[in-house]
């Protein structure tokens, strides 16, 4: 969470002078902080207190969070804010996915879910969170090649995505508002021999060798890798490199 907390804090602040209300603000938060306000967040009239004491000598020029109790806390001290309808739908990822498609709006990736809708591109040729990213015809190729490749001719090919060994993702605000976003992905490789019933065994590859080299029915080869991606204020994010090696074979 942390690295999708950092993602907003960098959009925030780099437009408006930023004051984080929260019981401690964490380290790596205050880089970007022009001020805080100590409250518990969990304790609505302590939060209200203190924003309205923090009101006296400080001009705000609004009021943003993603709890819809605190955003009626910026109706009552007559703040521009978020609606609560509205940061009720973006607590609500299916009732948010439909009204953008209904408002025609490209779906914006917070960096962190970047992974999954690049392995998409992998495992179903990005029929589902894929959609969402700019065209990536050099990824795709993996999963539209699945039945050409020289296994095809004697196994079934299956992809699935895979879970990073090193989840985390560094994000780079860029001067046009777009973020420069590095983040990691992994996927999986299934062979399953055609005649597995009868005795079929697929001899594994030189690098496939170096983990397991022994003749097997089926043979699973593990990926893990980083890409390089943009996110614009418009427009689909965009991968602009990957990089991929095998780190297991079984």
């Amino acid at each position: 969470m942390r690295e999708y907390h950092l993602h907003s804090l960098l959009q925030i602040a780099a437009a408006h002078p930023l004051v984080l209300v929260d019981r401690a603000v964490p380290p790596w938060a205050r880089p970007y902080l022009a001020g805080e306000v100590t409250a518990s967040l969990s304790d609505p009239g302590e939060v209200t207190a203190a924003v309205g004491k923090f009101l006296v000598d400080h001009s705000v020029g609004g009021l943003v969070t993603y709890e819809p109790r605190h955003a009626r806390l910026a109706a009552h001290l007559g703040l521009p804010g978020n609606s609560p309808a509205a940061v009720a739908t973006c607590q609500a990822p299916a009732r948010a996915r439909h009204v953008l498609r209904e408002a025609d709006v490209p779906s914006m990736h917070s960096p962190n879910q970047l992974g999954n809708a690049f392995e998409d591109l992998v495992e179903t040729g990005g029929k589902k969170e894929g959609q969402r990213l700019a065209p990536t015809k050099e990824f795709t190729k993996i999963y539209t090649n699945r039945t050409k490749v020289k296994e095809a001719s004697f196994a079934t090919v299956k992809h699935f995505d895979g879970k990073p060994a090193h989840p985390k993702v560094y994000a780079l605000r860029l001067a046009d508002g777009g973020v420069l976003a590095l983040f990691p992905s992994a996927y999986t490789i299934e062979y399953l021999h055609k005649r597995f019933m009868n005795g079929g065994r697929i001899i594994p590859g030189p690098a496939e060798a170096v983990y397991n080299s022994e003749q097997r029915p089926l043979i699973t080869d593990e990926y893990q890798g980083q890409a390089l991606a943009t996110l614009t204020p418009t427009g689909k994010p965009k991968v602009l490199t990957h990089r991929y090696t095998m780190v297991n074979s079984r």
